[in-house]
Formats: C-alpha cells, structure tokens, sequence
C-alpha cells in the first residue's frame, strides 16, 4: 500500500505543469506497474531509491530493444549503472553481458567508483 500512496503523491498532476506531467508520467507508469517490489521497502528513501533503479533497468531494457542496438553486428553492449549518493559508490544494475540477469534489489552488484574510473 505505501508505494501506491507514494505513487499517487509523486505523481499528482499540475494543470500548471503539462511538460512536467508529460516527463513524469512513465515514471508514475512504472511506480505503479512495480507496486508490490516497492512496498517491501520500509523507507520512504528505499523505496525511491529502488523506484531509480527500476527507471535504469526499464531504460536498459528499452535500449535493447531498439531496432539499431537488436540489429547490430556485433551488437552493442548496453549497461545499466546507478549513483548511490548515500554511499558514493556506483552500482552495476545490468552488466550488458549476454546470460547476466540484472541486479535485484537482493542481488547487486557494486563497485568503487575509482575502480571503475580506472584509477585504483
């Protein structure tokens, strides 16, 4: 129930606002289609910073999903990594390898950021 509410709060329309309502509503999409994964969350800072990473991985998934990545030789590898402002580490959430399965909220993957900018 808590991520509806959320939902709903989040999401609430702005007659003074069209483009933001226009930018906001797949993310409301989204929000309500994994309702139940966000009511698992107790905090309200969880569940926002699960609702990112489901934005992340539904924007992997669409990428691939594009004709120009799908039709590729050899096709491009498309990751999905997320900012943890809490900790300053990224987390990998879709590695881009083919047979890898995300990253759930039980199953991450995280790595320091100065590993993954090259200078450990």
């Amino acid at each position: 129930m808590a991520a509806a509410v959320y939902a709903q709060r989040c999401c609430r329309r702005r007659a003074d606002l069209p483009h933001v309502n226009r930018r906001i509503a797949p993310l409301c999409a989204l929000a309500s289609t994994h309702q139940a994964d966000l009511d698992r969350h107790e905090s309200e800072h969880a569940r926002v910073n699960r609702l990112a990473e489901l934005n992340v991985l539904e924007q992997v998934r669409r990428l691939r999903d594009t004709s120009i990545v799908r039709d590729s030789s050899p096709a491009p590898l498309v990751h999905g990594w997320i900012f943890s402002l809490d900790d300053g580490r990224i987390k990998v959430l879709a590695s881009g390898y083919p047979g890898e399965e995300p990253a759930t909220s039980d199953n991450t993957s995280v790595a320091q950021p100065e590993t993954l900018r090259g200078t450990a």
